[in-house]
């Protein structure tokens, strides 16, 4: 006899596990992970901290629109995620390691993560936030926002001091060191 496992997702849902069973067990981990990590009531606060992560998680599946948005939400993230965790490995493949992710590229990654996890956030929510119409995501603001972009970027390989950056070169040649040296290094 075949296991049909499309009946045994559909009869999970059914019973309400996707709405009740699995946002109670992710909303209570990161609570009681949390607050073992911080230590708000202590060293020995595994009890309190078992208490409070159970009735904020059994607060958050008591309302339907904090449900709903989770189960919009993580399936987002989670495309976000496996894209770059696909991202990592081709990157990997050809060579690339952990260390080289640092300084410049670490701040690219983090803004990107940080824009991804709202992107998925706000597409998931039902609250409909009013934002300006300059702080809109839309074709008309789409050009302006790569242009600002643009500039921002240029700003930073112009200003970035280092080898690599006109800044490092300008500052090296003006330097405090360099006062009253002439072109040479020796003194005037």
């Amino acid at each position: 006899m075949p296991i049909n496992f499309n009946q045994i997702i559909a009869q999970m849902e059914s019973t309400g596990f996707y709405e009740v069973i699995l946002p109670f067990l992710l909303v209570f981990a990161l609570f009681f992970a949390t607050l073992q990590k911080v230590q708000i009531f202590g060293r020995n606060s595994k009890n309190y901290n078992v208490v409070i992560a159970l009735v904020t998680a059994l607060l958050a599946v008591r309302v339907p629109q904090v449900v709903q948005t989770m189960n919009n939400f993580l399936p987002r993230l989670s495309i976000v995620v496996l894209l770059l965790m696909m991202l990592l490995m081709v990157l990997g493949i050809f060579g690339s390691k952990a260390e080289g992710w640092s300084g410049g590229w670490f701040a690219l990654a983090a803004i990107f993560s940080i824009i991804a996890v709202l992107w998925a956030f706000f597409g998931a929510t039902t609250y409909k936030i009013n934002l300006p119409q300059w702080l809109r995501l839309d074709a008309a603001n789409a050009g302006s926002l790569i242009g600002v972009a643009i500039f921002f970027i240029l700003i930073y390989f112009v200003l970035r001091t280092g080898n690599n950056g006109i800044g490092g070169k300008i500052a090296g040649s003006f330097g405090p060191d360099k006062i009253g040296r002439r072109s040479g290094g020796e003194e005037a």
